[in-house]
C-alpha cells in the first residue's frame, strides 16, 4: 500500500517509549512489517544490520509493550473522529507458540475434549477494534493479554473475584475502548458487539452501570426480575418481520442468502452476582433471529441478542442485527493476526516479553490489511491513486498478467485489490467469494518488489 512510512508513523510515531531514538526505530520495523508482513523478523527484515537493530527493540525489557499498543490504539481512535457511533466488536482468541522446554514464559492454553490440559503453551488475548458503520475497520482499539498458570475452576462453581479471573478481559478492554475512543474522538459513541463468551453478569452490569451501548448474543436464557426467563419471553412475541442476509461462506460452510425471522421484546434482567449473591433489575431488549427454510448440512441461524439499545419496531431490530453481523470482523483480525497475513505463530522469539512487542506491531499490520479488505468492498468505485501509489499500481497491472488495462491507467481501489490478490494467487473469476486478507496480502509483498523497481527504473 501506498506511503508505509506514513502509515507507520501516523500509527506508532506518537509512542512514549523513553527515548525518542526507540520510537523511530518502532516506526521502521513497522515500515518494514507491512511491506513485508511475517511471523519472523527474519523474513521481514532482510538487510542484517536492520535484523539486528530490530532483534535488540523487541528484546529490550526497558520497551513496553502496553505502550506500543496504545500508540496504535490511539490513532485508531483518531481515524473514527466525526462519527456519533462506532461499531466495535470484541473477542478472546488463544495464540498457540512453540514453547518446548516451557522456558519462554507462555502460559497454558490447551484442554483435550474431556477438559484436560494438555502441554500448548502461549496466550489468551482480548481484542476491541472499531468499525464504521458501512463495515470499515480503523484498527485497534484495546487490546489485554492474559497468561494461564493453571486450568480455571468451573464456572459455575469459581467464587474467585472477578479480578482474578480470564472473563475480567471483556470488562477490562470495553473499558480501555471506551476511555480511548472518549480522549481521542470526542463524540464517537462505542456500540460493544460480543459473543456468547461476553454474556456474563459483571459485563452486563458494567454496561448499565456505565451506559455503554452494548449487544450480547446470548449464551443461555438469563431470568427475569419478574419471573420468567428471556428465550421463553421473546419466543411468545409475533413475529415482527423477516428478511434476508447474506452469509458468507466460513469454517468449509458454502455461502447462502438466509431467511430470517425477526422477534424483540423488552426485558428487565435479575442480575444475581456469583460471588455475593446480591441481584440487581436491569432493563434490556431481546432480539431474536431465526432461519427459516434451511435444509443444509449446516445448523439454521439462530441469534439471541441483548442489548441496550432501544427496540420498539422491527427497524430498530435491523439495526441492531445488521450491528452484531459485523462482530465478524474481529474474528477475521484474529486470523489474519495469527496464522493469515502476520503468521504471528511461526514467531520463534525467545521470550514472552519479546513476543508480546513483536506481536503487537503486527496485530496493527494485520489490522491495516484487514481495512484494506473492506474499504475495496464498501468502497469499490474510490480512486485507487490515493491508497496506493503510482509505482505500486503499474507494478500490479504487470505482475498480474492482465490484458484489461496497461502500465499508467488509473484503477478504482476494487480493480487495484482484486489485481494485487491475483498477483498474490487469488484464482479469479472462477472463486465463488471475494478476494481474501491472505492473498491480498501476498500480492502486496510481491508488489512490494515490483514497485522498487519501477522507482529505481523511474530515477
Amino acid at each position: 500500500m501506498r506511503a508505509d512510512q506514513d502509515w507507520a508513523e501516523e500509527t506508532f510515531g506518537g509512542a512514549s517509549l523513553g527515548d525518542r531514538r526507540r520510537t523511530r526505530r518502532l516506526v521502521r520495523v513497522a515500515r518494514s512489517f507491512a511491506e513485508r508482513p511475517s511471523g519472523r523478523v527474519t523474513e521481514v527484515i532482510h538487510e542484517p544490520a536492520a535484523r539486528e537493530a530490530a532483534f535488540r527493540f523487541v528484546e529490550n525489557d526497558a520497551i513496553d509493550p502496553q505502550e506500543i499498543a496504545r500508540a496504535a490504539q490511539n490513532a485508531a481512535a483518531r481515524r473514527c473522529a466525526g462519527e456519533d457511533v462506532v461499531i466495535v466488536p470484541m473477542d478472546e482468541s488463544t495464540l498457540t507458540l512453540t514453547d518446548h522446554t516451557g522456558a519462554k514464559g507462555f502460559g497454558r492454553t490447551g484442554t483435550t475434549a474431556a477438559g484436560q490440559w494438555i502441554e500448548r503453551r502461549g496466550f489468551q488475548v482480548m481484542t476491541a477494534i472499531a468499525v464504521s458503520r458501512s463495515g470499515v475497520g480503523q484498527g485497534i482499539i484495546g487490546q489485554d493479554w492474559w497468561t494461564r498458570q493453571a486450568a480455571s475452576p468451573d464456572w459455575k462453581r469459581d467464587r474467585r473475584p472477578i479480578e482474578q479471573r480470564e472473563s475480567v478481559l471483556w470488562t477490562r478492554v470495553m473499558v480501555a475502548a471506551a476511555r480511548t475512543l472518549r480522549e481521542h474522538a470526542p463524540g464517537a459513541r462505542p456500540w460493544f458487539q460480543l459473543d456468547r463468551g461476553g454474556d456474563a453478569t459483571h459485563v452486563l452490569q458494567l454496561a448499565a452501570d456505565e451506559g455503554l451501548l452494548i449487544t450480547v448474543r446470548a449464551a443461555h436464557s438469563r431470568a427475569l426480575a419478574g419471573g420468567g426467563y428471556t428465550a421463553r419471553k421473546v419466543a411468545r412475541q409475533p413475529v415482527a418481520g423477516r428478511y434476508r442476509l447474506a452469509v458468507p461462506a466460513r469454517n468449509g460452510r458454502r455461502s447462502r442468502v438466509a431467511t430470517l425471522s425477526v422477534r424483540f421484546a423488552p426485558v428487565v434482567l435479575r442480575l444475581a452476582h456469583q460471588c455475593t449473591g446480591r441481584a440487581t433489575a436491569t432493563k434490556m431488549f431481546a432480539v431474536e433471529v431465526r432461519e427459516i427454510s434451511y435444509s443444509g448440512a449446516s445448523k439454521p441461524l439462530h441469534w439471541r441478542l441483548l442489548t441496550s439499545r432501544e427496540v420498539t419496531c422491527f427497524a430498530d431490530a435491523l439495526v441492531v442485527i445488521d450491528a452484531y453481523t459485523k462482530r465478524w470482523r474481529v474474528e477475521d483480525l484474529h486470523r489474519a493476526w495469527k496464522t493469515g497475513t502476520c503468521n504471528i505463530e511461526r514467531s520463534q522469539l525467545r521470550s514472552a516479553a519479546a513476543f508480546r512487542r513483536w506481536a503487537t506491531i503486527a496485530a496493527a499490520v494485520a489490522a491495516r490489511a484487514e481495512q484494506l479488505k473492506t474499504l475495496s468492498r464498501a468502497e469499490p468505485h474510490r480512486p485507487a491513486l490515493g491508497i496506493f501509489s503510482r509505482a505500486e499500481i503499474d507494478a500490479t497491472i504487470v505482475l498480474s498478467l492482465t490484458k484489461a488495462h496497461r502500465v499508467g491507467d488509473d484503477l478504482s481501489l476494487e480493480q487495484a485489490v482484486f489485481l494485487v490478490a491475483c498477483v498474490g494467487g487469488y484464482i479469479g473469476k472462477h472463486a465463488r467469494t471475494k478476494p481474501g486478507v491472505l492473498t491480498i496480502s501476498r500480492g502486496l509483498d510481491r508488489v512490494a518488489t515490483g514497485a522498487a523497481i519501477f522507482t529505481a527504473l523511474n530515477r
